[in-house]
């Protein structure tokens, strides 16, 4: 399988071909996971292993995956943005209405689709390293949990500083229009001074011929 771990630490497995995908959701989805896919040719049948069944998987973790799905189909060529979707384990099924047939790889599912914002084309690949030492091992036993603290504790962090200028731009809306003309003044010196660009007389009119 295709397999990447998303910023939030969780598993996200996709299939090759048909013949992967079936095993991927036969063997792999269980209760708690997301089944991510795509309404686009050869998009990857994606499934997002959820750590705790008790909480949701996170939407950055979702999104990541759904750019897996999207980057694997006939979009990367075409160009065409578009989003993916994602079900819950149990939305995911084999059986077939009376007097259909599923192929290989193909799935029933039931219920509402939860469609994400369009995906990114950006994919890459990555290189594993394997620890062969003892100690190489203890340096590195914690990586992956630091890393995640360090990115929730710069979200809390942008998230407080977003909600300290919502309540001051609350608290000052008087003062709001007078702020934007200084900013605007400013960035226009800056323009000005980047460009070497003269103060024009806008008092002064220049005529052309007709």
């Amino acid at each position: 399988f295709a397999w990447f771990i998303s910023s939030d630490g969780c598993l996200v497995l996709a299939g090759h071909d048909m013949h992967q995908n079936e095993l991927l959701v036969k063997r792999y989805l269980h209760a708690g996971d997301a089944y991510m896919h795509a309404d686009l040719h050869g998009a990857a049948s994606v499934v997002v292993k959820n750590k705790s069944a008790s909480s949701p998987i996170l939407p950055s973790t979702l999104f990541q995956a759904g750019i897996m799905s999207v980057c694997q189909s006939h979009a990367w060529d075409t160009k065409i943005v578009t989003s993916a979707w994602w079900v819950e384990a149990h939305q995911v099924s084999k059986t077939a209405p009376t007097g259909e047939y599923l192929t290989t790889g193909s799935f029933m599912i039931r219920g509402k689709k939860n469609f994400l914002p369009p995906a990114q084309f950006v994919y890459g690949f990555g290189f594993l390293f394997r620890l062969a030492d003892d100690e190489s091992i203890a340096r590195h036993a914690a990586a992956r949990q630091q890393r995640l603290a360090l990115v929730q504790k710069n979200f809390c962090a942008a998230s407080k500083v977003v909600r300290e200028n919502a309540d001051k731009a609350d608290d000052d809306n008087n003062n709001a229009s007078a702020a934007a003309s200084a900013t605007e003044q400013m960035d226009f010196m800056a323009i000005r001074k980047k460009y070497n660009l003269k103060e024009v007389d806008v008092s002064v009119t220049t005529k052309y011929p007709e």
